[in-house]
């Protein structure tokens, strides 16, 4: 956890070094979303003990040293940070993000609805609701809404966020990036006019994404949606967009 973390601040400084306004980690990022089992649950003769113990020892409390430290960067560099972890409860953990503004204020929480009970997040506790905040970056404000990967399977998830007026929607992922699943988030950010951005782990294949709901011009001339999609190397890429449809591309 604590590489994770160091790991995670790191990059949230080379972030703000590039101009970004807030730094999206993938899922459940203080623990790397450890597997417990490789498969199907129901391909398993018996989960031990000591697995789910494992498992549940890695949740942590919402006033962590690992969130805590995110909080105090996130007021220190003024960028905003949506944090990923495995949330500590009285019953099972949560699979949970939060978005920290740059003043170092919690400014939404939100916990997996859509846990892929099949998995390891059998073990976990599903979250109960979607939710959307108004994020001041410093220029503007916009509101954002989260979801966390299973959940973009479903189209009643952005549905939700974008009648809650959520203008971006963040989704922290750990899972196989096909290509059936961008295209999925190229739709989803098309029908709902709503920006979609997903982070994802490079050993999971990366394919970090970015897309736009706009899809034509103001001269109606048809635009490529997909802003941008990475590759599997563990790095920052920084585009800038212009009205003209040109762009900048700055690596780190």
């Amino acid at each position: 956890m604590k590489n994770n973390m160091l790991k995670g601040i790191k990059y949230c400084k080379k972030a703000k070094q590039m101009g970004a306004d807030i730094a999206v980690f993938p899922e459940m990022w203080n623990t790397g979303y450890e597997m417990l089992f490789e498969g199907d649950l129901k391909d398993q003769d018996k989960i031990s003990k000591e697995k789910i113990d494992k498992w549940n020892s890695k949740a942590i409390e919402n006033n962590d040293e690992f969130i805590n430290q995110y909080i105090n960067l996130a007021k220190e560099f003024e960028i905003a940070i949506a944090i990923t972890y495995l949330e500590k409860t009285e019953q099972k953990p949560k699979n949970t993000v939060i978005i920290i503004d740059k003043n170092g204020n919690i400014i939404l929480k939100y916990s997996k609805v859509h846990t892929v009970d099949s998995k390891m997040e059998a073990y976990t506790e599903p979250g109960t609701e979607f939710k959307t905040c108004e994020l001041d970056y410093g220029r503007g404000k916009v509101k954002l809404g989260t979801m966390i990967c299973f959940d973009r399977d479903f189209p009643e998830s952005t549905r939700i966020l974008m009648l809650q007026g959520s203008e971006i929607i963040l989704v922290p992922n750990a899972c196989y990036m096909s290509k059936i699943r961008l295209e999925q988030l190229k739709v989803r950010a098309y029908e709902n006019m709503v920006g979609i951005a997903t982070v994802n782990y490079a050993n999971h294949c990366g394919k970090s994404s970015a897309y736009s709901p706009i899809v034509r011009n103001i001269n109606k001339h048809e635009l490529n949606s997909e802003l941008l999609v990475m590759d599997d190397k563990e790095e920052i890429i920084n585009k800038v967009y212009r009205r003209e449809g040109m762009l900048t591309q700055k690596r780190m």
